[in-house]
């Protein structure tokens, strides 16, 4: 097998990705408008003091947050200072607490659905559907694993996509230095944070990798030809240190400059 270019896992990170992010979309949507955020309710209007409840009826966009913040960049003192008093009454706490109650229900549903769309795309179909995501049948590459490149398991799928991927993920937001260290691994090792967690690589299956890995055998057999005796994969795995099958993706270039 043929290691996958950097353009190659490019191209099927985004694809992926972008396809993550519109079915993602697409159920957030729904659960948006499945749920309702609390309106403000008499009570809680009536006690506000008369200035706020004037403040709050120039609004064009009444809902809370947009209350909260644009009456924060208002820079109003006594405005802040009487919504700080109404938040302590039992009404504003009442649909303040509302409010919240609902808010983070619609955000956790948001993010279980995320988890599960990256769990059952990147984890679930590549172990079923021949180490494949649609991204990487796009581009013709695989994940395999190991020296011998074989198929990971559905515990290495699980590891390199979401305690690696996702792991990242979250320190990226935290930390750029991650995002950074990560495409330093890609350009000097072709591997993810998330490979080297796994012990996963990509490899690719395109015509031009056929070509090169066919190219190599024939390269090995004029070097060894007793390896024409019995099997070709028996002997390679028999020589690993000697022959190695794996083709530097720097070599296709390479050969494409020479020809």
């Amino acid at each position: 097998m043929i290691q996958a270019s950097k353009l190659q896992r490019f191209g099927a990170f985004v694809i992926d990705m972008l396809l993550i992010i519109l079915v993602g979309t697409i159920i957030s949507n729904f659960i948006e408008s499945s749920i309702t955020i609390p309106t403000l309710t008499t009570e809680a209007y009536d006690a506000m003091s008369s200035d706020l409840q004037i403040y709050y009826d120039s609004l064009s966009d009444t809902s809370f947050f947009n209350f909260v913040a644009s009456l924060y960049e208002s820079n109003n003192e006594t405005l802040i200072n009487d919504f700080a008093i109404w938040l302590t009454t039992t009404e504003g706490t009442n649909y303040y607490s509302s409010v919240t109650n609902a808010l983070m229900l619609m955000y956790g549903l948001e993010l279980l659905a995320y988890t599960i769309i990256v769990f059952l795309y990147l984890v679930v179909l590549p172990y079923f559907w021949d180490k494949q995501t649609l991204g990487r049948l796009v581009v013709k590459c695989k994940v395999a694993y190991g020296e011998d490149f074989e198929k990971p398991s559905f515990g290495k799928f699980f590891i390199r996509e979401v305690i690696g991927g996702e792991l990242i993920n979250f320190f990226n937001c935290c930390c750029g230095i991650i995002a950074i260290l990560n495409v330093a691994f890609i350009f000097s090792k072709n591997q993810t944070i998330a490979d080297m967690i796994s012990g996963t690589t990509f490899v690719r299956y395109d015509d031009k990798a056929k070509e090169l890995i066919e190219k190599k055998r024939e390269e090995i057999l004029n070097n060894h030809p007793e390896f024409n005796n019995g099997n070709f994969e028996s002997n390679i795995n028999n020589q690993k240190e000697e022959v190695k099958i794996v083709v530097d993706p720097d070599d296709i270039f390479k050969d494409d400059k020479n020809e």
